[in-house]
């Protein structure tokens, strides 16, 4: 007997059962945290997220966004100041136009 496989979407609070819409994306990291989308293909590999649609698989991009942001914060705060791109405005001095930058002092 055939096996009969189902898809379903990877957005836990839809669930959307793929039926003959041409309309669904398929997304995946790759090891060196890149992530990749493209429309739905018939071979799904191992690790591959499938999408019914914009709403559910923008919704997973949104959240690996949110979860590399984090992790560059940490990362920052973890190596500390002094990596030359953060900067301090300083108060605009009494009759100038121009406030001034100048670089974080190191703690």
């Amino acid at each position: 007997m055939a096996e009969i496989r189902q898809i379903v979407c990877d957005n836990e609070k839809c669930g959307a059962v793929k039926k003959a819409e041409n309309h669904w994306w398929m997304l995946w990291i790759d090891d060196e945290g890149e992530l990749h989308l493209r429309p739905m293909r018939r071979q799904l590999g191992e690790g591959v997220l499938t999408f019914c649609g914009e709403p559910c698989v923008m919704k997973k991009i949104s959240e690996y966004m949110n979860e590399a942001a984090g992790q560059r914060k940490d990362n920052q705060g973890q190596a500390g100041s002094g990596n030359g791109s953060s900067k301090v405005i300083d108060p605009v001095p009494e009759g100038e136009r121009h406030a001034q930058l100048s670089p974080i002092p190191a703690h």
